[in-house]
């Protein structure tokens, strides 16, 4: 996946500052062979995208992640997805054991 291909990028804590969130829409480039990107590569690519933009460093992991496509019946049809939608949680160990014992 190329930096073209992001189309949006929204970051922010949640949760009273126990985890980051990244909500991203990615839009894959005509003429790319007709490859759809699978859910691993679009979590991955937010994973890094948000790594990159706060510093994150490896305490920090993906908790939840959700991947949205949209498709249409147009150029690409609707088996095609043409926009995707990758919403990625990442806390850390320190704050998952403290969620846990809050239970």
């Amino acid at each position: 996946m190329t930096k073209e291909e992001i189309d949006q990028v929204h970051i922010e804590h949640r949760s009273e500052a126990k985890y980051w969130n990244v909500t991203m829409f990615v839009v894959p480039l005509p003429g790319n062979s007709g490859k759809v990107p699978c859910y691993a590569d679009l979590v991955e690519a937010a994973e890094d995208v948000l790594r990159k933009a706060k510093g994150l460093g490896r305490e920090w992991y993906a908790r939840n992640a959700e991947v949205m496509a949209w498709s249409d019946n147009t150029d690409r049809g609707v088996l095609t997805p043409h926009r995707f939608r990758v919403t990625l949680d990442m806390i850390t160990e320190a704050m998952e054991d403290n969620a846990d014992a809050e239970v």
